[in-house]
């Protein structure tokens, strides 16, 4: 996790300083034994001094430390003046190059004080010392302070990145506990998961129980037996009191570790049932239902009590690791002013022994008490975190996918044969029923919708809809006025005896009348033919008057249906679109979807909480700003968890929102989560920026 800023940047102003004064000490060094003669560091001549192969091998373990924790904390040193997403420098505060194990290595040999020192007192006691071994081990003593600067750097660095790596993590847990606790479902999936660890603890302390009772002193255990048995088998008295013992023990650890806790639940489900009144629970008992929720429902408070006890837990370790990461980000030294200032490296050095041990006590001598803090404190406090977390922290993989396993396991081989039996089926389940269902989709619900609405732009005649034929209504009509003509020509006594050309124009007037729908001059004749109906019917005037007539109604029935032809094609472009919609709101999903794919990598792999996560990052990020802008961060340690929780806040932000944010959007990302820990930007710039990563940001997270 790089993160630019205050750490970053004072840990590098810190190495950039050290660099410069070793390369100053060293070349002192150098000056020493070239003027001397010298090839190696320790080699001048010392004189008179007492025990002398013992000082140079002093002297040279002074030497040889300095060069490995030199090297050691010069890997975080990074020019990454190619990164553009971070400011003019970055260090990685999850670097494993600066390992614990190392620095207390480094610093073993002083653990019990000052090489120097010694050396020192050694060299003042002794005579005829020549001036050049005294003016080499002032420089070793100079070594030795740079010891002593580069492991404060160091523990600073790998206190910050132990407590960023123990609290970023319980982002996650606090979340799933949120979740776990949102529902009754989830709870109860919870139950489930959770039931194998629940029964082997309770075999566990069923177990440890009846262990701790075992071989008693059957003469003294105070067991009244009954009389019977005393009486008729004497023998079976101590079988009895031991049957009896292992009993009560038994039922007292049942009782401890099953129905003690559901008994707590049993009262908070109780008084949270309005149903329930304890003081008029006599005039106004609750019903059978209200009962057995209660006494089912006692297991699951129990389960819910849990699961807000983890979680309070674990929020209480993140304030307390927020608290002291905003320490350590206020107190973090300028090596610069100080390196020459023994009480001022001991007051940082004070502070850091203030974050790990909660007491602010240090010895006088520094080196002792760096060995102490990376070889006791730091291991320590992983400890105490770690245990915190091992039983609050989110179930493990397999406690949370037991069941979906087991079904597997249960179910697979079984289902694996069967597939392997079956291949040839199963080829031919997967052509008609996917590859010829996605060919007939194609085909009947895309092509064929689109090429009617493209046929309907063009007024194309073949793509009309319509419920009867184009030429049904025009024979029908036809039919009809020749029907007419004729019955009225052979029937009117008025129409008889016509010139041709009279004839001709009473044809004429005749199909216009019928065109209309006018059939008066045959309804005159069919209301004289009525008059006479049986004479009429055997000649069969009267029925061919009723035919005409049943033709007629034909006529209007088609001229009805031919309406709605017309209204169903001025509206066929609109029945056209409807009818390729779901088609197409298919293609727009599955085209979106590889347009997603293309742009970040994926389709979509449960980015849902993600989402859910950053929201939260940004609405804290902003609660925090605010509060720092309007200066309501009360005393020293209230601001220590503002400034903590915010780091932690844009860890986790930076951290989540690289799975939502398209790959070509990172850098904007990257860049602009960066802005929020710079040290140079005012809290309100900080709000700015929030701001705008909202804006520009805004349409991937929600």
């Amino acid at each position: 996790m790089s993160i630019s800023g205050v750490i970053n940047d004072s840990i590098q102003d810190n190495l950039s300083f050290l660099e410069e004064y070793s390369n100053s000490i060293l070349n002192q060094i150098a000056e020493l034994h070239v003027n001397d003669g010298a090839t190696n560091l320790v080699s001048v001549s010392y004189g008179e001094i007492p025990n002398q192969d013992e000082v140079i091998d002093q002297l040279s373990t002074v030497q040889t430390k300095f060069n490995e924790i030199f090297e050691l904390v010069s890997t975080l040193k990074k020019n990454n003046s190619s990164n553009i997403t971070s400011s003019k420098r970055n260090i990685d505060l999850n670097d494993k190059s600066v390992k614990l194990n190392k620095v207390v290595d480094i610093l073993e040999p002083f653990k019990n004080g000052s090489i120097y020192s010694k050396v020192k007192s050694t060299a003042n006691a002794a005579s005829n010392v020549d001036p050049l071994a005294l003016k080499e081990i002032e420089l070793v003593g100079k070594l030795e302070n740079l010891i002593v600067l580069y492991a404060l750097l160091s523990l600073y660095q790998i206190t910050l990145t132990q407590y960023l790596n123990y609290t970023v993590p319980l982002n996650d847990d606090i979340f799933y506990w949120d979740i776990v606790s949102s529902s009754t479902w989830r709870t109860a999936l919870y139950s489930l998961q959770t039931l194998p660890e629940r029964s082997s603890q309770l075999i566990q302390s069923v177990f440890n129980d009846l262990k701790k009772a075992a071989n008693p002193n059957v003469s003294t255990l105070d067991i009244q037996v009954p009389q019977f048995i005393v009486q008729n088998h004497p023998s079976y008295t101590n079988s009895y009191k031991l049957f009896v013992h292992y009993r009560n023990i038994l039922t007292h650890s049942l009782y401890n570790n099953i129905l003690a806790n559901n008994i707590k639940g049993f009262y908070k489900s109780l008084s949270s049932n309005k149903n329930f009144n304890m003081f008029d629970i006599k005039k106004n008992p609750p019903r059978f239902k209200n009962y057995l929720s209660v006494i089912l429902g006692a297991p699951f408070v129990s389960i819910t009590q849990e699961v807000q006890s983890k979680k309070a837990k674990l929020i209480d370790l993140q304030s307390d690791n927020a608290k002291k990461l905003g320490s350590l980000i206020t107190n973090v030294p300028n090596l610069k002013k100080i390196h020459n200032d023994t009480n001022k490296i001991n007051e940082s050095l004070q502070s850091l022994n203030f974050v790990l041990s909660d007491n602010g006590e240090s010895t006088s001598d520094l080196l002792p008490n760096l060995y102490n803090i990376s070889n006791s404190s730091l291991p320590k406090i992983k400890k105490q975190v770690q245990s915190i977390r091992s039983g609050n922290s989110k179930p493990s993989f397999l406690t949370r996918y037991w069941p979906s396993i087991l079904l597997t396991g249960l179910y697979g081989p079984s289902a694996v044969i069967t597939v392997i039996t079956n291949k040839d089926e199963i080829v031919n389940f997967i052509q008609n029923n996917l590859i010829e269902t996605v060919q007939g989709f194609w085909k009947n619900w895309i092509l064929k919708p689109v090429s009617n609405i493209l046929s309907t732009i063009r007024h194309d005649d073949n793509s009309e809809i319509s419920i009867m034929s184009q030429k049904s209504l025009d024979s029908d009509l036809e039919s009809l006025k020749r029907m007419v003509i004729e019955y009225t020509l052979e029937n009117s006594p008025d129409y008889k005896n016509l010139k041709s050309t009279d004839l001709e124009i009473l044809k004429q007037e005749l199909d216009r009348l019928v065109s209309s729908g006018d059939l008066t001059p045959l309804m005159k004749d069919y209301e004289n033919d009525i008059k006479n109906p049986l004479k009429n019917l055997i000649k069969g005037k009267l029925t061919r008057a009723l035919l005409i007539q049943l033709q007629k109604t034909k006529v209007d029935g088609a001229v009805a249906i031919n309406g709605i032809d017309k209204l169903l094609k001025s509206q066929e472009l609109v029945f056209g679109i409807v009818a390729a919609s779901p088609s197409l709101v298919i293609v727009v999903y599955l085209l979106k979807a590889i347009n997603s794919y293309i742009q970040k990598g994926y389709i979509s792999r449960g980015t849902g909480e993600r989402k859910l996560i950053v929201s939260k990052n940004l609405n804290n990020i902003q609660r925090l700003l605010n509060k720092i802008d309007e200066g309501s961060t009360g005393n020293k340690d209230e601001l220590n968890y503002t400034n903590g929780m915010l780091l932690l806040e844009i860890i986790s932000l930076r951290n989540n929102g690289l799975f939502i944010i398209p790959k070509n959007r990172r850098f904007e990302w990257l860049r602009d989560v960066n802005d929020l820990n710079d040290k140079n930007l005012k809290p309100n710039a900080k709000l700015n920026t929030v701001q705008r990563i909202y804006n520009t940001f805004g349409h991937f997270i929600n």
